[in-house]
């Protein structure tokens, strides 16, 4: 399994998780996805795009609740405690620059990712991310075909 927990603006939290279902493409793993509304983002998870395909679940929640603040405290400890690899953004620096085989996550039972780097690239990039209905009728007002 891989908890994946995007963290930072909306571009970051798209790059990661566009990341993990590339490395995860031959669905090796199940997908959750970690979305935690703060003031980088405050924006629900089904407010923006449709669940994509590859991801199991969605766990969402604001920082800003007292439920939210004790979840955002615990949450990524018991994940840690019950994962074979926890990947915080510090040690994903390092990962990057020293060239680490991503693909090598594969090979564990569960990982936790936390982080705002995009890590592996796939074929098809952000081929997965579908605005909902509601976003798309406002991007496609825009006419970005040109004949606006």
């Amino acid at each position: 399994m891989i908890f994946v927990e995007p963290m930072l603006g909306l571009c970051n939290r798209i790059r990661v998780i566009d990341s993990v279902l590339a490395l995860n493409h031959e669905r090796k793993h199940r997908v959750w996805l970690l979305w935690l509304r703060d003031p980088d983002l405050n924006c629900r998870f089904d407010e923006l795009f449709e669940r994509p395909k590859g991801v199991d679940g969605v766990f969402d929640f604001a920082v800003a609740s007292p439920t939210g603040r004790v979840l955002k405290y615990l949450l990524p400890r018991v994940l840690q405690n019950v994962i074979s690899r926890a990947i915080h953004q510090h040690e994903m620096d390092r990962l990057l620059v020293n060239g680490f085989q991503f693909s090598d996550l594969l090979r564990l039972r569960s990982v936790y990712l936390r982080t705002w780097d995009r890590f592996y690239s796939g074929a098809n990039p952000l081929s997965e991310f579908k605005p909902v209905p509601a976003l798309r009728a406002i991007v496609d007002g825009y006419g970005l075909d040109g004949r606006h």
